[in-house]
């Protein structure tokens, strides 16, 4: 397999083994960046999310508007590519979920400030110890309110703010509101900022994100592997090899930072992978491979 090489931007960054993803802040006011209408998220099986609260959210599938998450605490969802609607399913090991909206699919997108939709969310949550259900109704009033230059732990990135507010209905005073910071260039809100009237506030901003090859077909999986091989095999450190998957959803460029030898003598190579999804590129992740002296293969050391 010949290496190709694609995406020459993201390239010269990564053959200068730089690459950070925030900018410095300019002097004076920060200035709301010029963002065009953002279209609805496109997840793609394999993209995971990682946020500051350690879980790991892993799109497991994806059919038309609907969407299922998976997560490292064993908790499953069904919901919608629009993430402004609550779930439509969940379940844990103790408790499930089945919820239901009058408001369309693409309430509120493509976004644009000044948008305004009504998101109105009937909830039916059911405990595994056999007590009643509880029944729940709730409507949210969301306004696309600007954009920020925003900064969490993955990085900084242009981000519409978008804001949802819930009152009761029989008094109109205030229960809650939710605060999503939307980055189109990762694909998925990078921020949830909640105020609750009766259980106080909680922040929630996304602190990696990428791909998951296990999601990929066997074939492609099987290529990718022999690719690493080549790379780390031929290539001298800073020389970058890209694969695409076959139905062109899935880049992945493989680039030797260095090469050393282990304690016990063996040659060993760290390298750098990073992942483009749909377009969207995503955190780029270091680790490193030993040469096996009977396979000849580049492997994970026992103690990594």
């Amino acid at each position: 397999m010949d290496i190709i090489y694609r995406w020459p931007a993201v390239l010269s960054a990564l053959l200068l083994l730089s690459g950070c993803n925030s900018f410095p802040f300019s002097q004076g006011p920060a200035k709301s960046p010029d963002l065009a209408p953002a279209s609805l998220p496109e997840y793609i099986p394999g993209e995971y999310f990682v946020f500051n609260n350690k879980t790991v959210h892993t799109v497991s599938e994806r059919e038309k508007e609907l969407v299922v998450w998976k997560t490292n605490t064993g908790l499953t969802k069904t919901a919608l590519t629009n993430f402004l609607i609550p779930d439509l399913e969940w379940q844990s090991k103790s408790r499930s979920s089945k919820g239901s909206t009058t408001a369309p699919h693409n309430a509120l997108w493509p976004l644009k400030t000044g948008n305004r939709a009504s998101v109105p969310f009937q909830q039916t949550i059911t405990k595994s110890d056999g007590s009643a259900p509880t029944e729940i109704t709730r409507n949210w009033q969301c306004e696309v309110e600007g954009t920020e230059r925003t900064s969490v732990q993955a990085g900084t990135f242009d981000a519409y703010r978008i804001s949802c507010l819930r009152n009761s209905p029989s008094s109109g005073r205030f229960r809650a509101r939710k605060t999503f910071y939307y980055a189109p260039s990762v694909g998925h809100y990078i921020l949830v900022e909640e105020q609750h009237k009766y259980r106080g506030n909680k922040r929630k901003e996304l602190s990696a994100y990428g791909f998951n090859t296990t999601y990929l077909s066997s074939r492609d999986e099987r290529d990718l592997k022999r690719l690493l091989q080549k790379t780390l095999d031929k290539n001298p450190d800073g020389k970058a090899g890209s694969w695409t998957s076959r139905n062109g959803l899935v880049t992945a460029m493989l680039v030797p930072v260095s090469s050393y030898r282990s304690p016990t003598g063996q040659s060993c190579r760290k390298y750098r992978s990073i992942y483009s999804v749909g377009g969207r590129i995503g955190h780029k992740h270091e680790r490193n491979l030993c040469k096996d002296r009977n396979k000849g293969l580049w492997v994970a050391l026992l103690s990594q």
